[in-house]
């Protein structure tokens, strides 16, 4: 589960990440395996498992269309081990 509230965590940021994408190649590109949308707290959460294996590549989309891509592949859904307060998804 990834927020994208800001503090005190009540409102959603203006530049927050709403959609997420994992993909089998960099910057969005491949084959798209998941797609969830952000809820109206801020969180992102997936209906299924999803098989990292050797690692997929993350994609997020912000409320005004701005798109980052992480450049490296993750191996595991834990985004809050490494996107905490000082850390945040942003998509401006």
């Amino acid at each position: 589960m990834t927020s994208v509230l800001e503090e005190p965590r009540t409102t959603p940021s203006p530049t927050a990440a709403r959609r997420l994408r994992l993909t089998t190649a960099a910057d969005g590109g491949g084959s798209v395996l998941l797609t969830v949308t952000a809820d109206a707290s801020g969180n992102f959460y997936a209906s299924r498992s999803v098989g990292f294996g050797s690692g997929l590549y993350t994609e997020v989309t912000g409320t005004g269309g701005a798109r980052r891509a992480m450049k490296a592949a993750v191996t595991g859904g834990a985004c809050n081990s490494c996107h905490d307060a000082s850390n945040r998804i942003r998509a401006d």
